[in-house]
């Protein structure tokens, strides 16, 4: 393989924390990082569902994946940032922020360095798992926006 042909088929992706665990994000679905700051609960929503944010005009939902994934969230610190993202879902173009423990940094992986999703049997769903990335020794998931993502009263 070419160097130049290997430059083309990287791709980057955001490492972020979720309770001591690394995940990541394709650097493409990514329109920015911002502090944490007030969020606005939204009576009735679920609980990973942490409320809304103003960003520039527009209202954006904060999804807290940590609870999503069933994980125990950690507190808030001043390494705490909502990564704003961007993706298509049911065909329509969603903005939504993730909230992240920490944000790492970008990492640009081959494709044989992403790793399909193990299979854990019928009753645990990984649809929202684009594959394991492999750091050297290292495994972490590499996440991707599906339906799966959304709390159900989203979908």
């Amino acid at each position: 393989m070419s160097e130049i042909q290997s430059v083309v088929e990287q791709a980057q992706y955001l490492t972020f924390h979720l309770a001591g665990e690394e995940y990541a994000v394709d650097i493409l679905q990514v329109k920015e990082i911002i502090e944490y700051g007030a969020i606005t609960k939204v009576p009735q929503t679920p609980p990973s569902i942490r409320g809304v944010i103003n960003l520039r005009g527009n209202v954006v939902p904060v999804i807290d994946l940590a609870v999503k994934f069933g994980l125990s969230p950690n507190p808030v610190t001043a390494r705490t940032c909502v990564v704003i993202v961007e993706a298509e879902l049911g065909g329509e173009r969603a903005v939504m922020g993730i909230i992240a423990d920490a944000v790492s940094k970008v990492v640009k992986l081959l494709p044989e360095e992403i790793l399909p999703p193990p299979p854990f049997g019928t009753q645990v769903r990984v649809d929202f798992l684009r594959g394991m990335g492999r750091r050297r020794k290292n495994l972490f998931c590499s996440w991707t926006w599906t339906r799966y993502s959304l709390p159900p009263s989203c979908e």
